[in-house]
């Protein structure tokens, strides 16, 4: 049974990109007003992090493959394998829909300095999309992996790579425990999956899978020697090739205002200021949706 259902077609036009969750609840949101709604992935499925970055014991795929299906099924359009800005001109976009909501989300790993060119590192989002992605397998890891980070990305990895049959996982954390960034729950699932956790220490140096660490507070130093190096120690959004002015800050809104400059372009997801959790993202694109149509001149059904 079909509870969404889309609104009376009002010929306006609204072109989404990034299949996450901010977009894919934009779209629906508009489909709902009788908007036409194209969104412009660039991976192979839609979902964005759901499908990318999630764990399956966390959130398993066919959950995200049946919501996407429920969008498409109210009259989305969702264009895969398209990356705006290379594929089709952000220009274009603009001269073909009514409106442009950008929701390209935090898909781009931040790094330090130090792992840069390191054979042994790999950014946490590489790591999650490859498991995601059926490329790594139950035994197929090394003994000994280190996680750098103490959110709850950082979290999702330590525990999935305990789940993928590595003997020692170590995390260690610029944060002490009681400023950890992980929530509550995650942090438990972790330590009952039998993570190591070092908190309050800054990597300082790092010679192939030798990394020195410094406490925080303490007159105290750590050496860890991995077979491999995992890190996550923040995200940020991609917007090569995406004209869009986001005011007042390089990689966020400074308001849930969701205009941006451009008054034909929108923003929404992680490219807004607020909570980067997948609760807040589907607030804020909803939210955008009806942002977008007070500005085309339609209704607010608040």
């Amino acid at each position: 049974m079909q509870i969404l259902k889309a609104g009376k077609p009002t010929g306006q036009k609204v072109a989404i990109i990034g299949a996450g969750p901010a977009g894919l609840q934009a779209a629906t949101t508009l489909r709902q007003y009788g908007v036409a709604v194209t969104i412009f992935e660039e991976h192979p499925k839609a979902g964005g992090y759901l499908t990318y970055g999630i764990p399956e014991y966390r959130l398993p795929q066919e959950i995200v493959d049946y919501e996407v299906k429920r969008i498409i099924d109210l009259g989305a359009e969702i264009r895969c394998n398209i990356k705006v800005g290379k594929d089709i001109s952000f220009d274009q976009l603009k001269a073909d829909y009514d409106a442009v909501l950008v929701t390209v989300g935090n898909s781009k790993a931040k790094t330090l300095p130090m792992f840069e060119h390191n054979i042994c590192t790999e950014s946490a989002i590489s790591f999650l999309a490859r498991v995601k992605n059926g490329e790594l397998q139950e035994n197929e890891l090394p003994d000994h992996i280190l996680v750098i980070g103490g959110g709850d990305v950082a979290m999702d990895v330590a525990t999935t790579l305990k789940k993928l049959g590595v003997s020692y996982v170590t995390d260690v954390a610029y944060e002490e425990f009681n400023e950890f960034k992980a929530s509550k729950k995650e942090l438990a699932g972790t330590r009952k999956a039998g993570v190591t956790l070092i908190d309050g220490y800054v990597p300082t140096k790092v010679a192939t899978n030798v990394v020195t660490f410094k406490h925080r507070k303490l007159d105290a130093e750590l050496t860890i020697k991995a077979d491999k190096i995992i890190y996550a120690v923040g995200q940020t959004s991609d917007l090569t090739g995406l004209k869009i002015d986001l005011q007042h800050s390089e990689s966020q809104l400074w308001s849930a205002k969701y205009e941006t400059k451009d008054a034909k372009v929108f923003a929404a997801g992680d490219l807004v200021d607020g909570d980067q959790t997948v609760v807040f993202a589907v607030q804020k694109g909803k939210e955008a949706a009806r942002v977008i149509m007070n500005t085309l001149g339609g209704v607010n059904h608040d």
